[in-house]
């Protein structure tokens, strides 16, 4: 990962959920894992919950201007990735891993969206 990353990784329970509940994205059911993706002013906000956790069952991921950090969207990537490979939660990483994926292949399209941040 660079020197400059704009990824930022959160895990206070209630900050993450203030979040999803802000962007009507609280879940129905937290009987079950999920992956919330976000995009809001210039960033990339990735939540997981991971249901069967005793504590910290959300993990909240934040890229800045994500459409201009192609490393950390691939360091992201190849994060969830590995942990895809755990049986734990194979399925949620697998989940976040596609959607890391499928903003990597919009890049150029997003970018397009998405003003260049100022000192680029």
């Amino acid at each position: 990962m660079s020197l400059n990353s704009k990824l930022t990784i959160c895990e206070d329970q209630s900050t993450i959920l203030d979040f999803l509940v802000d962007n009507q994205e609280l879940p129905q059911d937290f009987s079950q894992n999920m992956v919330k993706s976000v995009l809001k002013d210039g960033a990339f906000y990735l939540a997981i919950y991971k249901a069967y956790e005793k504590e910290d069952r959300f993990t909240l991921y934040r890229i800045d201007d994500f459409a201009y950090q192609f490393d950390d969207l691939l360091y992201l990537w190849r994060f969830f990735d590995e942990k895809s490979l755990e049986k734990q939660h194979a399925q949620v990483m697998k989940k976040a891993r596609n959607i890391v994926h499928d903003i990597i292949a919009m890049l150029e399209t997003l970018k397009s969206l998405f003003e260049p941040p100022q000192n680029i």
